[in-house]
């Protein structure tokens, strides 16, 4: 199996149990409200984009219950019409749905990301199936006036997703975009502002580079590859050696920070 660090999927590292089981179920929740309104979408969620749902008083875990409550609604719904032998739309809906899901959702292995859009693309086709059935038995049960009405709802609501894929696809047009735009989005988590920060460095943006480096270690401070990146735009050679012991200190098997600490040395 691969090893994942613990930025890569806080949750799974939590030493309480209740924690890790609640933090799970919200993510479920998250992913469906992904499907049904993609308004903010990241091209990265690790580390502290997604804080741990830590107690049963936690908000958040009203969302987790209505999820509960639709998905065994949509079950039900499957078994009486099996039993019916009716249509079998939702039941095919369901198991897209579900089923290209599960090798993502921690419950057999821990994975190696909090939420990724990526993983939906297969549960998509059956969150499209079965919305198409709904919006069908809709239609037939309002009348024709109500399917004008429904019509038009839907016609505004493809051009709102259109609108917005093209400007999500403004988002991927160079890696500076890219990375610019995860920090507009997460600007809690410490991941996009190393990503960005290594943009700059790349681009000889020193200072800048810095800022978002400091801005990462401010937000996970056991940042071992920022804390080395810094070092490397040091010109104190005892500050550079500073920061490469502090990252050996997080993680003594960083290479690039055994590397760097061995020339400067």
């Amino acid at each position: 199996m691969p090893l994942f660090s613990e930025q890569d999927n806080p949750a799974s590292f939590s030493p309480h149990l209740l924690t890790r089981i609640l933090t799970y179920s919200y993510l479920l929740s998250f992913n469906a409200w992904l499907l049904l309104a993609p308004v903010m979408l990241c091209y990265d969620w690790q580390v502290g984009s997604i804080p741990l749902v830590e107690s049963l008083c936690d908000m958040r875990l009203g969302a987790t219950a209505l999820l509960a409550v639709v998905m065994v609604a949509l079950i039900l719904h499957c078994v009486f019409s099996l039993q019916r032998q009716e249509s079998r739309q939702v039941l095919v809906g369901m198991l897209f749905l579900v089923f290209p899901f599960i090798p993502a959702s921690n419950l057999f292995f821990r994975v190696g990301f909090v939420v990724a859009e990526r993983v939906l693309y297969m549960p998509s086709m059956g969150y499209c199936i079965l919305v198409a059935h709904g919006l069908g038995r809709l239609c037939s049960a309002v009348g024709r006036w109500g399917t004008t009405v429904l019509s038009v709802s839907m016609l505004l609501l493809l051009l709102l997703f259109s609108w917005k894929t093209v400007q999500q696809n403004h988002v991927w047009l160079s890696r500076e975009a890219l990375f610019r735009s995860g920090i507009q989005t997460l600007p809690h988590n410490a991941k996009v502002h190393y990503n960005y920060a290594n943009f700059l460095k790349d681009s000889g943006r020193h200072q800048e580079a810095i800022h978002h480096y400091t801005t990462a270690l401010r937000l996970f401070p056991r940042h071992a590859s920022a804390m080395n990146n810094l070092g490397t735009l040091t010109r104190d050679p005892e500050e550079a050696e500073r920061y490469y012991r502090k990252a050996l200190d997080t993680n003594p098997q960083h290479n690039r920070a055994l590397f760097n600490l061995g020339n400067l040395l």
